[in-house]
């Protein structure tokens, strides 16, 4: 018997097939190793020039360098039990699963697949092309199959690896060990070549631009085409290459080729492989099982999530952002281009076929070269069953047109499937160039329409040696002649356009120069979109609707432009971006995450704002929520800066993956808190107010707290808040050791225009004492004074009585001799310097000493430490915390207990000294 070889369908090989040293096996079930026990076997697999399924441009097979195999085990392993599909320590029952992935690379020199190691006996599956990610999944040998695939003239581009899959048969190696074994290899493709003739006849076509491809299956349901697909080892047919004599049947080679003689060799067993192979093309429809599949039962959907309801053969070469048209041409009213369609059965395949002309759809119902039960006299008995073989080319024609011929071995095609000018009401787009193509084609009925994005990435690496030249990506993109197309149109039409995108976050390119932005409008992104680079320009009617999202990319700049007439979810500026409100006109957005720069010239109106980095306002921000963790500027030298804060707004700071940030508003301008929902503005720990301007609330119940810090400077400023401290300062003393924290206000001018309207939550109110603040060392209470912590500079100071019920808190940087005037009370006293202290009847009630610091009370002075309440607003209790040395000369007086209890039980290193030590001079546990 002679092998038949089928042009596009056959594969020879020559190498080793690796064991174990070209990728790891494992184990196919628990303990029970892939590999072990098993016989190796040297397999040897010889080229020949007609059996690579690419094409050459002479139209011929061919193999390339960047040929590369995959081989996997698909039984279930090893076993030495006694069973009749256990032969050679091998259970060759085929599993779904898989083990191992041998690489095959095709050396040209020599003509020759080339691995590493020797061959394991079992059931293989041979697939191409390979791919990395079988070594590490187990689930089967898994494919992508693209949504958009590329015209055709003819079928070199259908045979790129980067689209086109194909298998072997399951191969049954067997062999003792050291054999020496040569086989031919049959591959066929999972795919069936559908070329696609068409017959525009009168209807003046052109150029035909895309062919979108829709489908039902044999019970009549749409047909969801995987994208990404595994291979069913159990629907395969078996190659049976065993020539063991006693070998299974289900896996011994036959005496096929001369039957006549007795015995069989490695004639019988390409036989075999080339049967089993035919088994794969040669389906008729009752073979199929189940007709309620589109795809043939050999392939199944591995993950029917990302399965689509259409496909689309791109017609079009223009492949960059512009509006050259590359569509394909029809010559004589005629057209003709392949793709690859998944194998299986269909009751009906429906065109949209996107031309010059419009946007016609055909559906062809029941016809192919290749329909089962054909009637001898060449017409299908069965109408209504299109049945396209894996690896066979069909040609799509009209069923009605079907004429018979003596000499098909089938029968016989019209070969041109006649389409009658029916309009289609689709528009799907896949590139600019479609996009382009499609305003130009908008007549005044479809001035407000969906357009439905159908986005995907470069399928293959042109880095990669394993694939075939790139499918070059499809994407949308709105630019410069995108929107020149657009006002062309709205020109013409004499009315506005309102394009909704639908279907993939869509990519905005702006153009290079800040003085010619790209004015974009009337658009509707609803899957979001991505300004990536240039400059841009929002006009008009620019919405990004609910849980959307306007990316603005690093080195992009967007301006919004509009007059109030953008709908605009949510805007990310990126590190690098920058993002502005145009003078005069009001931008309003639901939430802004930055990370880049927001400028204000006019109005932002933003319900969160959520900064991570920079913004600039020189006019109007409203603010409803979020929170500041980088810097705004809220200018008001050359500007007129206005903040005003609506809702919960907090100042604050967070850490997010190693970064810390830290939040800064330098207000120059107004910061108002005005709302009718009880607006709060919240300064936190850790973060700054620096206001040289304004900032305070408006009537009702609108509040500013803070317990992070408030630098209110110059000489004009005002600074008016509700609260200074996280709670009541009472009830919550300040050095409780949870759930009260002191916010600080510094004041830089000792008249500052400050006030904290909570009496209980005063917190810290810091002033730095000047030296022309004293007379003769002696520091005095004036009206007008507004501090409640004094930090003292002075190498020498007195703090007069009047102080007292006023000063709280002092903390003491540089005075050498510090005096507090009979019956001052305090409720902090801070030494971070060596000190003398002179004082005869004032009670402090935390004393710290900073480490490496000595403070002495001398002889005829009295130090006393108790709770010390200042009116009924603040109280702190006794406290030590002592990291330096106390040196008394004369008395300290205290209700805390003993040293050891002043230094936390050793938490801290407090030296407490007089001459005889901690003892007489110390009264410890003593009342008031």
């Amino acid at each position: 018997m002679k092998a038949t070889k089928v042009l596009l369908s056959s594969f020879v090989l020559a190498g080793l097939v690796s064991a174990c040293t070209n990728e790891e096996f494992l184990d196919v079930t628990p303990d029970n190793d892939a590999l072990a026990g098993r016989p190796q076997v040297n397999l040897t697999l010889s080229t020949t020039p007609s059996t690579r399924m690419g094409i050459n441009d002479g139209g011929l097979p061919v193999f390339t360098a960047n040929d590369m195999l995959g081989a996997v085990l698909v039984d279930k392993g090893y076993s030495d039990a006694s069973s009749s599909t256990v032969f050679n320590n091998v259970d060759w029952t085929v599993v779904d699963g898989h083990v191992g992935n041998n690489k095959w690379a095709y050396n040209k020199t020599n003509g020759q697949f080339k691995t590493e190691g020797t061959t394991a006996v079992g059931m293989w599956l041979f697939y191409t092309k390979y791919n990395e990610k079988m070594t590490t999944t187990r689930n089967g040998v898994e494919f992508y199959f693209p949504q958009i695939q590329e015209g055709a003239a003819d079928l070199k581009q259908v045979e790129n690896n980067n689209i086109n899959f194909k298998i072997t048969p399951i191969l049954a190696i067997d062999g003792y060990e050291g054999q020496k074994l040569d086989l031919t290899l049959q591959y066929s493709s999972v795919f069936n070549y559908l070329n696609l003739k068409l017959d525009f006849g009168e209807l003046g076509v052109t150029k035909v631009q895309k062919i979108v491809v829709k489908a039902k299956d044999g019970s009549g349901f749409d047909v969801k085409f995987p994208i990404e697909s595994k291979v069913v080892n159990s629907k395969l047919p078996i190659a049976k290459l065993s020539l063991a004599e006693s070998a299974p049947v289900a896996i011994k080679t036959t005496n096929l080729v001369e039957p006549s003689t007795t015995g069989i060799d490695e004639a019988d067993q390409n036989q075999e492989i080339l049967n089993a192979y035919n088994e794969i093309r040669v389906h008729e429809i009752s073979d199929w099982g189940t007709t309620a599949s589109s795809y043939a039962s050999i392939v199944a959907s591995a993950k029917p999530a990302s399965d689509v309801e259409f496909l689309v053969v791109d017609c079009n070469s223009n492949h960059e952002n512009t509006a050259d048209d590359g569509s394909m041409a029809v010559v004589g009213g005629k057209f003709s281009t392949y793709m690859l369609m998944p194998s299986g059965v269909y009751k009906s395949i429906t065109l949209d076929i996107y031309t010059d002309k419009g946007v016609y759809t055909e559906t062809v119902k029941g016809r192919d070269a290749y329909v089962a039960n054909k009637a001898v006299a060449g017409a299908p008995s069965e109408e209504g069953g299109i049945l396209l073989r894996p690896g066979k080319v069909s040609v799509l024609a009209d069923i009605e047109g079907h004429t018979a011929k003596e000499d098909d071995g089938d029968f016989g095609v019209s070969d041109y499937l006649k389409i009658a000018g029916t309009a289609a009401s689709t528009n799907y787009i896949t590139k600019t160039a479609d996009l382009i193509n499609y305003i130009n084609a908008i007549t005044e009925g479809t001035a407000t329409s969906t357009v439905n994005v159908v986005a995907q990435e470069q399928i293959g690496d042109e880095n990669k040696p394993v694939d075939d030249t790139p499918i070059a990506a499809h994407k949308v993109v709105i630019n410069q002649e995108v929107m020149n197309a657009i006002v062309a149109k709205e020109t013409a039409l004499g009315k506005d356009l309102q394009l909704t995108f639908e279907g993939a976050i869509m990519t905005i390119i702006g153009n290079e120069s800040a003085d010619s932005k790209l004015d974009i409008h009337d658009l509707t992104f609803n899957k979001g979109c991505e300004v990536i680079s240039g400059y841009v320009k929002t006009s008009s009617d620019i919405v990004i609707p609910s849980d959307q999202v306007m990316t603005v990319k690093t080195n992009a700049d967007v301006e919004f432009a509009c007059d109030n007439t953008e709908t605009i979810d949510k805007v990310v500026v990126e590190n690098g971006a920058n993002i502005s409100a145009a003078a005069g006109r009001k931008a309003t957005i639901s939430e802004i995450e930055n990370k880049g720069t927001v400028t204000v010239a006019g109005t932002l109106d933003v319900t969160t704002l959520d900064n991570y980095a920079t913004i600039e306002n020189n006019n109007v921000i409203l603010v409803t929520g979020g929170n500041n963790y980088g810097t705004i500027n809220n200018n008001g030298t050359d500007a007129d800066g206005k903040i005003t804060v609506r809702g919960t707004f907090k100042n604050t700071t967070t850490t997010i993956t190693g970064t810390s940030y830290s939040g800064v508003i330098n207000n120059e301008g107004l910061l108002l808190v005005n709302g009718t929902d009880n607006p709060e503005l919240h300064n936190e720990v850790g973060a700054t107010i620096n206001n040289e301007g304004s900032m305070y609330c408006y009537n009702g119940d609108n509040k500013i707290y803070n317990t992070g810090t408030i630098n209110a400077k110059g000489l004009n400023s005002t600074t008016y808040i509700t609260a200074n401290s996280k709670v009541n300062e009472v009830t919550n003393v300040t050095n409780v050791s949870s759930g009260q924290t002191l916010g600080l206000l510094v004041i830089e001018n000792r008249y500052q225009d400050v006030s904290v309207t909570t009496s209980t939550q005063k917190g810290y109110i810091q002033y730095t004492v000047k030296d022309e603040d004293l007379a003769s060392s002696l520091f005095k209470w004036e009206n007008n004074d507004k501090y409640n912590l004094l930090v003292l500079n002075s190498t020498m100071v007195i703090l007069d009585a009047n102080l007292n019920g006023k000063l709280r808190y002092v903390i003491n940087n540089e005075a050498a001799n510090l005096t507090l005037k009979e019956g001052l009370m305090l409720q902090e006293l801070t030494f971070n310097t060596i000190s003398t202290l002179y004082t005869t009847n004032s009670d402090v009630a935390k004393l710290t000493i900073k480490e490496g610091v000595t403070v002495k009370v001398p002889t005829e002075n009295k130090l006393s430490v108790y709770d010390v309440t200042t009116g009924n607003d603040s109280k702190t209790t006794a406290e030590f915390v002592n990291n330096g040395t106390l040196l008394v000369g004369g008395d300290l007086y205290t209700s805390i207990a003993s040293a050891e209890a002043a230094n936390d039980s050793g938490a801290r290193k407090g030296i407490f000294a007089s001459g005889d030590g901690a003892s007489t001079a110390f009264h410890w546990n003593t009342s008031r």
